[in-house]
């Protein structure tokens, strides 16, 4: 597969073309995987077949990649059939793609992307004015995946970079950093993709940007996140980490509450029956005082005073044509249960 970010324009035109012309076909060739070759495919299967991000196969055009629509621009990720575990993962209405959506007027500032993924975050920041977007991750296939994103849609991809944010040194605070983390919970030993893994009781991640944030973000400056977290019913572990952050600061957290209410613990850890030992993974989470998962859009913004809102989302998230994702939790669960098949 030959994801360099150069010469794209034709490729870009020829998807769109397809995109307006042709929607159903478009969907049934990236979100089902193949279609019958037909006219109408004749420029878009050439310039896909050059870079390896589709082959012929029979009287049949098989895909590699599938390819998302955020407003104007496209996006390709790792087709659901990619079985590594650094698969790129599409893009989800219930997490990549509300996040997107929810960024501020980014007019004039400097935006970090943190575990960039496919680049949709900095492809967002970006068409909402961002002056700089600075894109990292840890996996060469998601840096590659994100530079190739950026100049498919004529956007400047020269700004990311294969670190961990661990490893990672700013020249200089960021105006707003925006994160969809690594936020599933998983037992020590357990395979699963990288891009999804959070850890034990999935805040890994989290708590190493939570630990980081002082040094990436100026002191007038926005987190945007989008993560699952276990918590109490009614407040989640990475509400209080963040309120601890902010401290006397004059910082609103605003919380919605994706799928409109948090998951009992058992519920939440019940797709990794036969992977793990639940009692001991549950009564393990009980002492930390967790008894539910919490599907969270988060941001953390200045303000005039202090403020603390938690609401659930609305409108409820829709799944929109072609796109994937889930508007429930036994939605998000089956989308584990799978990622938990393909890690094996």
């Amino acid at each position: 597969m030959d994801l360099t970010a150069t010469g794209l324009a034709p490729l870009h035109t020829a998807l769109r073309r397809l995109y307006d012309e042709d929607y159903a076909l478009f969907h049934r060739l990236f979100a089902g995987g193949r279609a019958p070759l037909q006219p109408a495919l004749d420029t878009v299967a050439g310039l896909l077949a050059e870079r390896g991000l589709a082959e012929r196969d029979g009287g049949e055009l098989r895909a590699a990649v599938r390819f998302h629509r955020l407003g104007d621009d496209l996006l390709a990720t790792d087709h659901p059939g990619y079985t590594g575990r650094d698969r790129v993962l599409y893009l989800s209405d219930n997490e990549s793609l509300l996040l997107a959506r929810n960024l501020p007027d980014c007019t004039g500032r400097r935006v970090l992307d943190v575990g960039a993924g496919s680049g949709v975050q900095a492809v967002a920041a970006r068409r909402r004015g961002a002056a700089a977007v600075t894109s990292i991750d840890i996996s060469p296939r998601a840096v590659a995946m994100t530079r190739f994103n950026l100049a498919l849609n004529g956007l400047p991809a020269d700004d990311v970079h294969l670190v961990g944010l661990a490893d990672f040194t700013a020249a200089a605070p960021f105006d707003i950093v925006v994160n969809n983390p690594p936020f599933v919970p998983v037992p020590p030993g357990t395979p699963f993709m990288t891009s999804g893994a959070g850890g034990l009781d999935g805040l890994d991640f989290v708590r190493l940007l939570v630990d980081r944030l002082p040094d990436l973000l100026h002191e007038r400056g926005e987190l945007h996140l989008t993560t699952l977290s276990p918590g109490g019913r009614h407040v989640s572990e990475v509400e209080l980490l963040l309120l601890g952050l902010a401290g006397d600061r004059p910082y609103r957290l605003r919380v919605r509450e994706v799928f409109g209410r948090p998951c009992p613990i058992a519920e939440s850890l019940a797709p990794f029956k036969g992977h793990a030992d639940l009692d001991a993974w549950q009564a393990e989470l009980a002492e930390r005082g967790y008894t539910h998962m919490h599907n969270l859009l988060i941001a953390l913004t200045p303000a005039a005073a202090p403020a603390f809102e938690r609401s659930v989302l609305t409108p409820a998230v829709e799944l929109h044509p072609g796109n994937k994702g889930s508007t429930t939790w036994d939605g998000l669960h089956a989308e584990i249960r799978l990622a938990l098949e393909s890690a094996r």
